[in-house]
């Protein structure tokens, strides 16, 4: 049996490297921008800079940008990226811990869930190897965070990723600034919740060839809403851009975070008995003779991300290339049953009551551990009356993965009695993705642009599997998947202040190693790729005092699969095809005197071929506001509101299934800055954020089944209020 211990990585010595190597290289230049995004219009009292999510002009699908006026007003620095982009159209996420103090559990994109759809960090997509899902708690906190774009659509051919079908969400890291700065901030509030966090901005550097740093440091601890599923969190971030010369630059950036937290196991909530009893934030205890045990259940994470960039201009050809790494090395311990008030070792292994073990509390110890390696080459030429871009993703990451039965009465030993002598898995996962892309930009016509252009994915997964997690032999396979992925993009500037676009693009998910081996209820396709063919259609007008946009979608989904827990298995179903289609809508409208109000809506149908709504799938959004900002002070009063889902469960009333309602929370938030409050400051802000205003807390997400297959939930976090202090000097 492997055992993988946490491991530098190399390119992070290179990154720190990197940030002293450069130093003496360099003069004052203006950088290239291949992947920039720019807001016009952005300044106080235009409807652009107030927005919390705007459309833009310039692309040819559906965006929602989130700027960080909006971040730094409406979000505590122990915000994770999915709680900001909920104020997005077809967006839903709330966290079942309070916001930053739990990873999601249910962000989607128009109804697609997490690994469906795409997200990066500065560019580069990151995800887990085995079934392309996010830890939204695990690298970048909500402080380190510039900007958000919420990419509802597949983007054009240069758009990298392993589920750019559903969207991408694109998180940019903060420039340096230019100007000397120190940022402190303390949030206090409830649950217990203490974040401090501090920011050095070095400013332009004269003496190092006008180089600029940026260092974060971030501490969030919480107890959390659920009982005893507290959080501490440790965050390091830098980035240094150093200029080299009017067409070269080089960014530098290295990240370091580490969580230790109690949570409950796998999603398992809490049984609709024991929040009937006990409330909505019930979860776990303290008492050491039962399952439901909070010292036996924590994740121990450390992660690391790293990356260097060079841009420069080569014989009249752009270049940008990004060198990185990421890591996750997560350390596990579970019990096995939290509805249990005794051991639950009897109940697991079939014992008799008469056995001295029977109340034993049994569980799990493990780890799961992957490292990715990879480079981003990008190339653009402007020929003839157009631009040509080209280039190569490249990504190689290793997963290892090892979970063994213990008993914890006797001191966390091996428990031999229980399937394969007490070993659930033990493999090794390998996965490489090999993405070439090119498309043309141009213009036929004056105010057209099109841009024509394909992809073509080549995704290979290698498993080694010691015990495999469904028979506990020793297996293994090894398996490609390819697609060409066609696309097309059309932009047509009605005026400086109008667009309209159209799209269309072809997308390709590869499956999750999941269906290597776990049972599958429809054996004929079960490890094929998934396909679809998106279509959307769209416009924006963005003024000084109104920002609006609305587009229509229809995405087909042909052998699309779902995943239910099925008592002790994970079942896939599906190979059908699924119907995706909607409307979406939002603006932001300047009042005047200070005064905006935001809104946006969306009608979201997700259907399989026979009418049956897709799982875990909203019918809609909508959010709605008002926001001042004026005279130094904020305040915003908004309300999101998630529609109707089907979730799956083992007993819910139609066939497993739960019809779970619609919610809406409400979210204050105001603050004030003060200006040079005293000689040393700039300027010093107090904020105040209270979350779930009116204190809802239905029941809302269908959490994993407990040993004997009794469902669980999760309820609504209930009102929360956090104050924040920043002070700039």
């Amino acid at each position: 049996m492997s055992h993988v211990t946490y491991r530098k990585s190399p390119i992070a010595l290179a990154v720190t490297a990197a940030l002293f190597a450069a130093i003496p290289l360099a003069h004052a230049a203006a950088e290239p921008q291949l992947d920039s995004i720019v807001v016009t219009g952005d300044r106080p009292a235009t409807a652009p800079y107030e927005a919390p999510s705007q459309g833009s002009l310039d692309a040819g699908e559906p965006q929602s940008l989130i700027n960080q006026h909006f971040i730094e007003n409406n979000l505590t620095t122990t915000a994770n990226y999915t709680d900001i982009v909920n104020i997005a159209p077809s967006v839903s996420d709330f966290s079942t811990n309070g916001r930053g103090n739990s990873e999601s559990l249910n962000t989607t994109i128009r109804g697609f869930q997490d690994g469906q759809f795409n997200v990066t960090f500065d560019g580069i997509p990151w995800n887990d190897s085995n079934d392309f899902t996010h830890h939204s708690t695990s690298y970048f906190t909500g402080n380190t965070i510039g900007k958000v774009l919420v990419d509802r659509g597949p983007g054009t051919a240069a758009q990298i990723g392993n589920a750019t079908f559903g969207g991408t969400i694109a998180n940019f890291s903060k420039d340096p600034t230019t100007n000397q700065n120190v940022s402190a901030s303390m949030t206090l509030g409830s649950w217990r919740t203490q974040d401090l966090a501090v920011q050095v901005d070095t400013g332009t550097m004269a003496q190092a060839g006008n180089g600029r740093a940026l260092v974060s440091l971030t501490s969030i601890n919480s107890d959390g809403f659920l009982t005893n599923n507290s959080l501490n969190r440790k965050n390091a971030f830098v980035k240094y851009v150093q200029p080299i010369d009017a067409d070269t630059s080089i960014t530098a950036v290295a990240m370091y975070n580490t969580i230790y937290q109690h949570m409950s196991p796998g999603g398992e909530g809490a049984t609709a008995a024991q929040i009937a009893q006990f409330g909505p934030n019930f979860s776990m205890i303290a008492n050491p003779g039962s399952d439901n045990n909070y010292a036996l259940n924590f994740d121990d994470i450390h992660c690391d991300f790293e990356y260097l960039q060079l841009k420069t201009k080569v014989a009249g050809i752009r270049v940008d290339n990004k060198v990185y790494t990421y890591a996750y090395y997560h350390k596990i311990s579970n019990t096995n049953d939290l509805s249990l008030t005794l051991g639950s070792k009897g109940a697991y292994d079939g014992l008799s009551a008469s056995d001295p073990t029977y109340n034993d509390v049994a569980g799990t110890k493990g780890y799961n551990n992957y490292r990715s390696y990879g480079d981003i080459l990008r190339l653009e030429e402007d020929i003839g009356p157009g631009t040509l871009r080209g280039g190569l993703w490249f990504d190689y990451q290793w997963n290892d993965r090892y979970l063994t039965d213990v008993d914890f009465t006797k001191g966390g030993i091996l428990d031999t009695s229980g399937d394969f002598n007490g070993f659930q898995r033990d493999l090794h996962d390998g996965l490489t993705t090999i993405d070439p892309f090119v498309e043309y930009e141009f213009r036929p016509i004056e105010d057209l642009t099109l841009t024509p252009g394909a992809r073509y994915s080549s995704f290979g997964r290698k498993i080694d599997a010691t015990v495999n997690p469904t028979s506990g032999t020793a297996t293994s396979s090894n398996n490609t998947w390819n697609a060409l992925q066609p696309s097309l993009y059309s932009l047509y500037h009605l005026s400086p202040n109008a667009s309209v676009y159209a799209q269309y693009a072809r997308g390709f998910l590869a499956p999750k190693d999941k269906l290597a081996y776990q049972p599958v209820q429809t054996a004929a396709k079960a490890i094929d790729a998934q396909h679809t063919t998106n279509l959307q259609a769209g416009a924006g007008w963005k003024a000084d005092n109104l920002t609006i946009s609305g587009d229509v979608y229809h995405i087909k989904f042909d052998n699309f699969f779902t995943y239910a827990n099925k008592g002790a298995n994970v079942v896939a179903s599906g190979g059908g095809s699924a119907i995706f289609k909607g409307v979406e809508l939002e603006g932001t409208y300047v009042v005047g005197g200070g005064f905006n109000i935001y809104a946006n809506w969306t009608k979201n149908t997700q259907t399989y071929a026979d009418g049956t709504k897709v799982q875990w799938a909203p019918d809609g959004t909508y959010t709605g506001g008002l926001i001042f900002d004026k005279y130094g002070l904020y305040g915003s009063l908004l309300a999101k509101h998630i529609g109707n889902t089907v979730q799956a469960g083992n007993n819910g009333p139609d066939g497993g299934n739960y019809d779970i309602s619609g919610f809406t929370v409400t979210d204050l938030n105001l603050g004030y800055t003060f200006k040079e409050p005293t000689a040393g400051f700039k300027n010093l802000k107090l904020k105040l954020n209270v979350g779930n205003l009116f204190n809802k807390q239905q029941i809302y997400v269908v959490g994993g089944p407990t040993l004997s297959g009794v469902d669980t939930f999760y309820s609504l976090p209930g009102r929360s209020y956090m104050v924040t202090t920043t002070a700039n000097f």
